[in-house]
């Protein structure tokens, strides 16, 4: 550990800087008038996420830095950028920040057993669409930091709610910075990107639509760019990049704020000359929480109901593992052990021996069909079927199915969906009177996150439910995705944890939407009554 009296100075992405002239802010220049604080330089060498990764981090602690508190945070990518430290002097003088410890992290990089660079890391991690990096911050980096102490022998300790939160980067750094936020909202809730990559990099040309069709988050973005970013045309215009996503934002009714430079390139010149009043526009009402305004998106408009969330359906329920309703509203769930139980709609629960079906459908005519996996193993698939029960026995209808996993009927009975979860697809069929399946295609894409476990990008779709205006409903490891009656994704339901393994419809009027995460039971009042299954 030691003292460092020289700032790692902002990166230039392989563009030409431009001499532009920005509005001055004193803020951004060393006052000798004001308390300074101190700047920590500490290696971390160890990761379970980025195994063999070392990797070298700043911490900024303000003079005013109380330790008897979690002060709040300000993390940056790629190290100590836009006068930071100094901008944070200065504001935090003058009360019109809170006190705040910055950590600024380099990216990763694997040396052989020479101590010779292997690969380096930045863009895996910085431009990676996934929760990886903000996992490492949370579970592994910040961890690290709290177990050193300032020169004079305090403690840092940092609070962990994300409305105490900031987080910035440039480039890569920049989008880096949006989706640590979006992923993890309930640890970051503030966001400054300059010159973000929101391009063909590694998917992130894809946010614009993710946050349109997303139930809106509560973050609050500043974005920053100019018009002649192009660092590399070979994966998209940055400029647009920026703009479809700041348009997307105010579209989805978040907070968000830009400032576009007519002669500004990629590099870190404007993002700079603005930065303190990013911030302070970051952090306007704070300790109040980010709140969001209206969204745009008119399927949310007509299924959620504002200010309603998820929220437990009973802190007992720890290990459920599947689910379904009847028309009277009543939902069932059974365990692990295989026990079935009826959750009354005033969260108590009770033991019961209904049936609870899992890839079985049954008509109002009487006509039922169920999923037969065929092989015996994971890799057996491409061998499943769907079968129609003929008296006592099951024929097969449709034959060598990759990996169904749920149906569903719709609300008249005449289309049959069905789940493959190990691809992105809905498929559906025509159900014929005689109850044959005819006229199979792929219909709904669903929206897959991107995986870290080897496995192919998938949605996992366990389960499907119906309303009455024909909407799907669709359990994914995205969250609850809803097709409209094209079978196109118009929203998406956010995720209280984990990814959702089961849903239906119950509760009065069946307009209570239930799902299940990690075990648990969670419900939430919908605009719109569903279907029983």
């Amino acid at each position: 550990m030691f003292a460092v009296s020289a700032f790692m100075a902002f990166s230039v992405f392989g563009q030409e800087q431009y001499n532009a002239r920005y509005p001055f802010d004193p803020d951004k220049q060393v006052n000798e008038n004001v308390l300074k604080g101190e700047i920590l330089h500490f290696t971390l060498d160890s990761s379970r996420i980025y195994p063999g990764t070392v990797r070298e981090y700043w911490v900024y602690v303000p003079a005013q830095y109380d330790a008897s508190k979690p002060a709040c945070l300000h993390f940056n990518f790629d190290g100590i950028q836009f006068n930071a430290p100094t901008v944070f002097d200065n504001l935090i003088y003058k009360g019109e920040l809170p006190v705040i410890i910055g950590v600024f992290m380099a990216p990763g990089n694997v040396k052989d057993n020479e101590g010779k660079l292997f690969r380096p890391n930045r863009s895996y991690e910085f431009d990676a669409m996934n929760d990886d990096m903000v996992n490492f911050i949370e579970t592994e980096l910040l961890p690290d930091v709290e177990k050193h102490t300032t020169s004079d022998g305090r403690p840092i300790r940092i609070s962990k709610d994300a409305k105490d939160r900031s987080i910035a980067g440039a480039s890569s750094g920049g989008i880096a910075a949006f989706t640590a936020a979006w992923e993890r909202p309930d640890r970051f809730s503030r966001v400054f990107s300059a010159i973000g990559s929101f391009t063909g990099m590694r998917g992130g040309d894809g946010y614009p639509v993710l946050v349109r069709k997303t139930e809106p988050k509560p973050i609050r973005v500043f974005l920053e760019d100019g018009r002649r970013d192009a660092w590399n045309p070979l994966f998209g215009d940055w400029f647009k990049g920026n703009v479809d996503l700041e348009a997307a934002l105010n579209f989805a009714g978040y907070e968000v704020n830009h400032q576009w430079s007519e002669r500004g390139g990629h590099d870190g010149i404007q993002a700079t000359e603005i930065f303190p009043d990013a911030m302070r526009w970051l952090w306007r009402g704070w300790p109040a929480p980010v709140a969001n305004g209206p969204t745009g998106n008119d399927q949310q408009k007509e299924i959620l109901v504002p200010g309603k969330t998820w929220k437990l359906s009973s802190s007992d329920i720890t290990s459920a593992v599947g689910m379904t309703s009847d028309k009277e509203g009543n939902v069932f769930f059974s365990d692990m052990n295989g026990k079935t139980y009826k959750l009354n709609h005033d969260g108590s629960i009770s033991e019961t021996d209904i049936d609870i079906p899992h890839g079985a459908v049954t008509t109002t005519s009487g006509m039922s069909y169920m999923i037969n996996k065929g092989g015996k193993n994971r890799s057996d698939y491409g061998f499943a079927s769907i079968e129609l029960k003929q008296g006592k026995r099951y024929v097969k209808v449709v034959e060598n199915l990759w990996a169904p996993e749920a149906m569903v009927l719709s609300s008249d009975e005449r289309m049959m969906y069905v789940s493959d979860n190990q691809s992105r697809w809905i498929n559906t069929y025509l159900v014929e009177k005689d109850g044959t399946l005819k006229y199979g295609q792929r219909w709904c894409w669903l929206h897959t996150p991107e995986r870290t476990d080897g496995m192919p990008d998938m949605s996992e779709a366990k389960a499907m439910a119906i309303d009455v205006k024909g909407n799907l409903y669709v359990a994914t490891t995205m969250g609850v995705q809803v097709c409209d009656s094209d079978g196109k994704v118009r929203t998406i339901m956010s995720l209280p944890e984990g990814a959702v393994t089961d849903l239906c419809f119950g509760g009065k009027d069946l307009s209570v939407l239930y799902i299940i995460c990690n075990g648990r039971i969670y419900q939430r009042d919908m605009n719109v009554s569903g279907i029983a299954r």
